[in-house]
Formats: structure tokens, C-alpha cells, sequence
């Protein structure tokens, strides 16, 4: 998980980490599965669904304006999501 650059309401397509997926697939001669959101249903069954070695990408933290405000409720989405990656 990351953050890149400074979109300024919500989700902005230069911003995505999306494109980076192709490079990282290269670099870790692996195939990098890809969540279209930071948290939620989707990022969750993609991280309990991993295998070891395997990795996934979750989108663009700053997507969602509670990334730079520190909040709470945030962070524990966050967390949440983060426990089945490090499972």
C-alpha cells in the first residue's frame, strides 16, 4: 500500500497506482494482483485470497480525503485490510 501525489477530490487517473502494476510485475518477476481500493470487501477477499509469495497492490491512499486528516475510523479499515495481507 502507498500514496502518490496530491489529488485533489477523490480519485484521479494519473494518480492511480494501477500503472505501476505492469513495472512491478517486471521488477519482482512476479504476477502483482491489484485492489482498486485501499480498503473494503474487495481489498479483503483479495488479501485473504493470497498464496505465500504472492502480492497484491492495493490503490492510491490518497483516494480518500480521511488519509491525510488521521482519521480514525480510516485507520481501522486500514488495519483491517493490512491483517489479511500479514496473515
Amino acid at each position: 500500500m502507498s500514496h502518490l501525489g496530491r489529488p485533489k477530490s477523490g480519485p484521479e487517473d494519473k494518480f492511480s497506482l494501477r500503472h505501476i502494476v505492469t513495472e512491478l510485475n517486471k521488477e519482482l518477476d512476479l504476477s502483482v494482483k491489484f485492489a482498486k481500493d485501499c480498503i473494503g470487501i474487495e481489498a479483503t477477499q483479495l488479501a485473504t485470497s493470497l498464496n505465500p509469495g504472492e502480492v497484491l497492490l492495493l490503490e492510491n491512499l490518497r483516494f480518500h480525503k480521511e488519509e491525510e486528516k488521521g482519521d480514525k475510523d480510516f485507520c481501522r479499515k486500514i488495519i483491517k485490510t493490512r491483517r489479511h495481507l500479514c496473515q
